[in-house]
């Protein structure tokens, strides 16, 4: 590590979430030092503790889906060579208990769509010789079976989701006829097909009203709309081809009220995404209110029904994203609150029942994140608390009733993301038990090569998120500038320009603007405000573009559009108002061809989001090819430059999913082939340029998904090799360039997803290793980076020896290598890898080491190993007040014979001896103690400190060289007679030591 940058009480979380009533019982799902596990909480502190570490050691069987069925918690999970499956629990450790092996071995059954009816849990579940299909369990081992096999034969019926219709479930699945209604009563031969709707109807059972069930489906004629049923063939219908014609509406987020109406979004194509109901007919399909007036969208969001009436947010073009209040009807559709003042958005989410209102979670003017209660009446809006004082707020989440106490997840700077619980008044709502209380964490991001040294973005939980440096060494390792001494300065969208970084960074006093900086406090500065006023033009997709900087921003008046900057005040200029107007044309992916263009995707408002270029001047930004025609989209993703020509994937009518090309003209923009020939998709994806060779992956019309090679024309583009024959394919993650060839993360169906190499060639692309055995993932995907100038790619990967590491490859079996040791138990490794960066010979990366939290740490290349000591953790008070320090006398470095550990702040001579172990903890002692340490431990010789109260042990290091990287843990403890330990000592706080060159 170079800098435990964040200080050491911000601390760690546990993030409890997904909280169930268990009978008065809260059972959670929460995170310690035995990794995500399943917990409960009777509301007091020693009635809240694990039940069960599912997953054993530090690793996590991260449970999903808790459903409280009967007097249990069914709930998904994952052990290491079981996979993901069904468990349940009682509130007890005896009690917590794996149901069944759906999909036995490693394999998961992939647990779906559940739903709680007569007193099971029904759910799709893949098994062996069935495929998905319908399963139910009442919480016991027996009573967890197969119910319906809809599709006889291994290929299964996908059923779900479900809805309760009378006494049936009614869902959607597939049999040889296509996705269709279906109805059971749980039992084989009363599971039935209710209609055969033409084509591929793909039926989604949405819920039901007024004894009528609610779906979406497809037809050729309208598109995917809204259709109800009421259990028969002639009774099933559409209900409004709310978007005319055979554009789909996108209906969703269905939710029903006590007056008979069911509320769902909708976009007719004419008021944007709007509020609509039904009350299951074709007559009651209508919008309810068009809450932000014309095609713009008012977005309704998290509708949530509590007491009869839904809950959700909207923004009305005024306020912003505010909390409103439907019961179906256009005058009951109302704004319950302006609760950040004027066109900010408050963003309420998590609408929840608790104590006959709703509580949730939004942004007040001045207050964060907080939670907040209301009634159904407008203006009824209260503060439970102001949890995090001042502006930050405390993010609460996962509201739950748990009898007569609401259970939440929030964040305090003394703690961290905890529990908390509520009677619901302010005065009763507080932290329950910091459940994992390590280090702080500062999160850098944004990590930058400029000029040889690292720039990153980072958080010392003094200054905020702020512009950092680094040389690789801890006393190198500074802060930048403070940009917003009010808060954080947030910068984002880092870029190297013309001999400076350039970003976008908050100020409290002219909002997000773009700054530059030359690597010094001084040279950092705004280059102008865009949008005057507090709230910035928030710039965004910063990109060189040759003596030019391309950027989309929000002047206030235009909307986000294309924008360029020469460096000067007056060279800062709006491209195009392509969405004239106010509107935004929302400008993403500014690409640089190198030949004076450069190519970016933007919609005018009369057709999708499409291919636009530009030469840096408002003259020269055009429309170079509308893909998708009229308002089509056209999905235009994965855009790389290769000898000056932009390839991409691409939607068109007739030819599906496809590779494009463009130069930055229109004539020179254009589809280069269609792979998978037709109206299906090839799909191109994780397009890579390894010097003048395109290498993705694509879907062929008799292959799976496999790896592709292209010279940049139609002819020269090619399938590399078959790698499993047949449709099967490969599944693809990720791709870098490693000189010529690529290296890429891929899961071939029996090794999980590990790193491979290819050439270019069938016999050139093998797997470099399979460090998860079988079928367990090994690698990282998103972690995989090439190094520059080492002929080395970075990546994270977990193997059962030593957990999560980092490792490095140079493209060769033999060459693909741990780099370095994270964790001194087997198995454990680092909490968290992630932003390998290349700067000369060292790999700077985030690293989580479960000590320190997420920090910055370096690997050098050349093998070299910082040696460095750093303090963790608290020591405690003896009765007279000392609280005893741990220390050191020099650098751990290698060969340094006169190392010694100390301590200081004892009584004068006091019997003092050093207590070492090789891995940390932190054991509760009582009276504030803790044991730093995890057996076993060891204890050099005591001594008696001197009358400063300070002493020293000596801990000489060799020169031998495996003692590179080693790490060391030293706690002391001091003789105090009425100390807090046994009534005889007190205990120092920590300090770590890593062996180093």
């Amino acid at each position: 590590m170079i800098r435990d940058i964040a200080s050491p009480s911000s601390l760690r979380s546990s993030a409890p979430q997904q909280i169930v009533d268990l009978n008065g019982i809260a059972v959670f799902v929460a995170r310690s030092e035995f990794g995500q596990e399943i917990w409960r909480s009777d509301g007091t502190v020693l009635g809240t503790y694990m039940l069960r570490d599912i997953q054993p050691g530090s690793g996590s069987s991260t449970p999903l889906d808790l459903f409280v069925v009967n007097h249990y918690v069914i709930f998904t999970a994952i052990v290491d060579g079981l996979g993901r499956e069904l468990w349940r629990t009682d509130g007890t450790g005896a009690g917590t208990i794996m149901l069944r092996d759906i999909q036995p071995g490693p394999g998961s059954p992939f647990i779906d769509d559940p739903i709680v009816w007569q007193n099971k849990l029904w759910f799709s579940a893949t098994s062996p010789g069935f495929g998905s299909e319908l399963w139910c369990s009442d919480g016991t081992v027996a009573g967890t079976q197969l119910a319906v096999d809809v599709r006889v034969g291994s290929a299964g019926s996908s059923p779900g989701p479900f809805a309760i219709f009378g006494g049936m479930l009614a869902f959607g699945a597939s049999d040889n006829v296509g996705r269709e209604l279906w109805l059971s009563d749980g039992t084989p031969g009363s599971t039935t097909r209710v209609t055969d709707l033409p084509g591929s109807p793909g039926v989604r059972v949405r819920g039901v009203v007024n004894g009528r069930i609610i779906m979406t489906a497809v037809d050729a004629a309208t598109g995917t709309e809204p259709w109800s049923s009421d259990g028969t063939a002639l009774g099933t219908a559409l209900l409004r081809d709310i978007f005319l014609g055979t554009d789909d509406s996108g209906a969703t987020d269905f939710v029903a009220t006590s007056s008979g109406i069911m509320l769902f979004t909708a976009d007719d194509g004419t008021t944007g995404v709007e509020l609509w109901g039904t009350d299951g007919t074709a007559a009651g399909t209508t919008p309810v209110l068009d809450i932000r007036a014309g095609i713009d969208d008012g977005n309704p969001n998290e509708l949530t029904e509590v007491n009869g009436v839904v809950f959700f947010e909207a923004d009305n073009g005024i306020h912003g994203r505010e909390p409103w209040v439907s019961d179906g009807t256009s005058a009951g559709t109302t704004m319950l609150a302006d609760l950040n003042a004027g066109s900010n958005s408050s963003s309420p989410m998590f609408f929840t029942d608790a104590f006959g209102e709703v509580v949730f979670s939004a942004i007040g003017t001045t207050l964060g994140r907080e939670p907040y209660t209301s009634s159904a009446i407008p203006g009824n809006v209260a503060l439970l608390g102001d949890l995090a004082s001042g502006n930050g707020g405390s993010a609460p989440s996962d509201f739950a009733m748990v009898g007569s106490e609401l259970f939440f997840q929030a964040t305090a700077l003394s703690a961290g993301s905890e529990l908390w619980t509520s009677d619901g008044t302010a005065a009763n709502t507080g932290l329950l038990l910091d459940l994992w209380p390590p280090q702080g964490d500062s999160n850098p991001n944004n990590l930058i090569d400029f000029g040889g040294q690292l720039y990153f973005v980072a958080n010392d939980g003094v200054n905020g998120e702020e512009l950092w440096t680094s040389d690789g060494t801890p006393i190198g390792t500074t802060i930048v500038a403070d940009l917003n001494g009010a808060g954080s300065g947030n910068p984002d969208h880092v870029v190297e320009w013309n001999g400076a970084l350039w970003f976008a960074a908050a100020d409290s006093g002219i909002g997000r603007e773009l700054w530059s900086s030359d690597g010094t406090n001084a040279g950092t500065q705004v280059l102008t405000d865009l949008r005057p006023g507090v709230f910035g033009a928030e710039p965004e997709q910063i990109t060189p573009f040759g003596s030019l900087l391309l950027f989309s921003a929000n002047d206030g008046t235009n909307g986000r559009e294309p924008w360029v900057t020469d460096g000067t005040v007056g060279g800062t200029l709006m491209l195009a108002n392509i969405r004239p107007g106010s509107s935004s044309s929302q400008p993403v992916d500014f690409l640089d061809l190198g030949n004076g263009l450069s190519v970016f995707v933007a919609s005018d408002g009369s057709i999708g989001p499409e291919l636009w270029g530009t030469d840096g001047t408002p003259a020269g930004t055009q429309l170079l090819a509308d893909i998708s025609p009229g308002v089509g989209l056209s999905f235009i993703d994965d855009q790389v430059v290769m000898q000056g020509v932009a390839y991409f994937s691409a939607s068109s009518p007739g030819n599906g999913n496809e590779l494009w090309r463009s130069d930055g003209t229109i004539a020179g923009t254009f589809q280069l082939i269609d792979i998978r020939t037709g109206g299906s998709s090839s799909s191109p994806r994780e397009l890579t340029v390894a010097n003048d060779r395109l290498f993705f992956f694509a879907t062929g019309n008799t292959t799976g998904r496999e790896l592709y090679v292209s010279d940049g024309t139609a002819a020269g583009t090619q399938p590399v090799v078959d790698y499993l024959p047949g449709t099967a394919g490969l599944v693809a993650r990720r791709m870098v360039a490693l000189g010529d060839d690529v290296v890429f993360v891929a899961d071939d169906g029996s090794t999980g997803d590990e790193v491979f190499f290819s050439d270019g060639t069938a016999a050139g692309t093998v797997l470099l290793a399979d460090l998860g055995p079988g079928e367990v993932d090994g690698v990282l995907e998103n972690t995989l980076a090439a190094i520059d100038n080492t002929n080395l790619v970075a990546f994270a990967a977990t193997e059962l020896t030593d957990g999560l590491q980092v490792y490095v490859t140079d493209g060769t079996q033999a060459g693909t290598v741990q780099a370095g040791q994270f964790g001194t138990q087997a198995g454990i490794g680092a909490a968290e890898l992630d932003l390998f960066t290349g700067v000369g010979s060292n790999v700077y990366f985030l690293a989580d080491d479960g000590i320190t939290g997420a920090e910055l740490w370096l690997l050098d290349l050349t093998g070299a190993q910082v040696a460095f000591a750093e303090n963790y953790g608290q020591g405690c008070d003896g009765p007279a007040g000392f609280t005893p320090a741990s220390g050191v006398n020099s650098s751990p470095q290698l060969g340094n014979a006169s190392f010694g550990v100390t301590v200081s702040n004892t009584p004068p001579l006091s019997l003092a001896a050093a207590l070492v172990a090789f891995a940390p903890s932190g054991l509760p002692l009582g009276g504030g103690c803790e044991l730093l340490l995890q057996a076993p431990i060891l204890t050099l010789p005591s001594l008696t400190t001197d009358s400063s109260g300070e002493g020293i042990s000596p801990l000489g290091i060799g020169s031998d060289p495996t003692l590179i990287g080693l790490q060391v843990f030293v706690q002391w403890a001091a003789i105090e007679i009425g100390g807090p330990v046994l009534d005889v000592a007190t205990l120092s706080d920590g300090v770590r030591i890593v062996v180093g060159n």
